[in-house]
């Protein structure tokens, strides 16, 4: 289908932070200008940040009220950047609307959320993607073509942040469903869903009594199993997925791909960072997510249906959960009030047991659990 034969689709951006004007308006005024989509509204609660917005990327006009924005009937599609809280609430209402929505992470401040707004996707039939660029990196790509059927045994994820004292953003408890559910996404993608065991650990670093340091041993019942580890007490920001097939060793971020071998034969990949946003998946996230509105991409990788139980996977690390993983039975998504707090999900395996002055039991604990 040519660019002509295409409907140009109506677009609202909510949310006009730091991220969204480095990285995802440029791509919007890029496909824009293609003719692919109409930069309609512009929508934030800080007026210059939409004066910005409008007369830097040529939205046709600016709003400061988002509730006003998602109810119009000359919108097709709500674009969200802003803390999970926000995601939830007017990705709900933009849904109930009829309209699109495209949610960076982190898409919801829970998994219950998630699955209420990706429910209410399918039971209104509107396209609701999630911010998962690494499902897009070109490296993963080239991963999947050159390993074939045979896939790989192990994954090892690391992504670690020099976050060391300050607080997590964007709406959430820690850094982990902050920043680093980027690599648990990834893993759960490149393994094909949710893992079925998870042994994982979750850590206080310095004065702060929120857990920053995690690490994870996962397994899935199609043979593949993975370890994890994200410090954001680091000092600087490390991201790398490593895969192990048979007899091949594959190495990926998203700048560069090693493929080695037995008999350690190795072929190099480097992805030029002249179009960094495309080989970051930034750029295919978009088109995927217009296609898909228009029928030109039925099943997009970062459907909100694809993605939700990587969060679910990162709220059981946080928790330093150890056991079998079963996503729980969640209410009806009508049953469901958007404003009302959500309470804490029930506790899934063995019956928990809270002990008081645990040095008097020493070594009892771990052979009792």
């Amino acid at each position: 289908m040519t660019t002509e034969q295409t409907k140009k689709v109506r677009v609202a951006v909510i949310g006009l932070g730091a991220m969204a004007h480095k990285i995802h308006l440029p791509i919007l005024k890029t496909l824009a200008s293609q003719g692919r989509i109409e930069l309609s509204v512009a929508c934030d609660l800080r007026a210059d940040a939409v004066d910005r917005a409008v007369s830097g990327f040529g939205f046709s006009e600016g709003s400061t009220n988002p509730q006003q924005v998602v109810s119009r009937t000359d919108i097709d599609a709500v674009y969200l950047f802003g803390p999970a809280q926000m995601h939830f609430q007017f990705g709900r209402l933009a849904i109930e609307s009829g309209k699109h929505i495209f949610v960076e992470k982190p898409i919801a401040p829970s998994y219950a959320d998630a699955k209420v707004l990706a429910d209410l996707a399918a039971q209104y039939r509107v396209i609701a993607v999630a911010g998962y660029n690494r499902r897009f990196y070109k490296s993963f790509a080239e991963i999947n073509r050159s390993a074939g059927a045979t896939k790989w045994q192990l994954i090892e994820a690391t992504f670690h942040q020099p976050f060391f004292e300050t607080p997590p953003t964007f709406g959430v408890r820690t850094w982990l469903t902050a920043n680093g559910i980027h690599a648990i996404d990834a893993m759960c993608f490149l393994a094909g869903g949710m893992p079925s065991h998870i042994a994982s650990s979750a850590l206080q670093t310095g004065a702060s009594n929120v857990a920053s340091n995690f690490a994870a041993l996962l397994t899935w019942d199609n043979g593949t199993h993975a370890t994890f580890a994200a410090y954001h007490s680091a000092a600087a920001k490390e991201e790398q997925y490593v895969l192990y097939g048979i007899e091949r060793t594959y190495a990926a971020s998203d700048s560069a791909l090693s493929i080695v071998t037995r008999g350690g034969e190795e072929e190099r990949m480097v992805f030029t960072n002249e179009d960094a946003p495309v080989i970051r998946g930034f750029v295919p996230e978009h088109v995927a997510f217009v296609d898909a509105i228009n029928g030109t991409y039925p099943n997009p990788p970062h459907l909100l249906g694809n993605c939700i139980h990587s969060l679910y996977v990162a709220e059981r690390i946080e928790e330093g959960y150890s056991g079998i993983l079963t996503l729980p039975e969640s209410s009806p998504v009508l049953a469901v009030d958007s404003g009302a707090p959500k309470a804490a999900p029930a506790y899934l395996g063995s019956p928990s047991v809270l002990v008081c002055d645990p040095q008097v039991l020493g070594t009892m604990l771990p052979r009792i659990a």
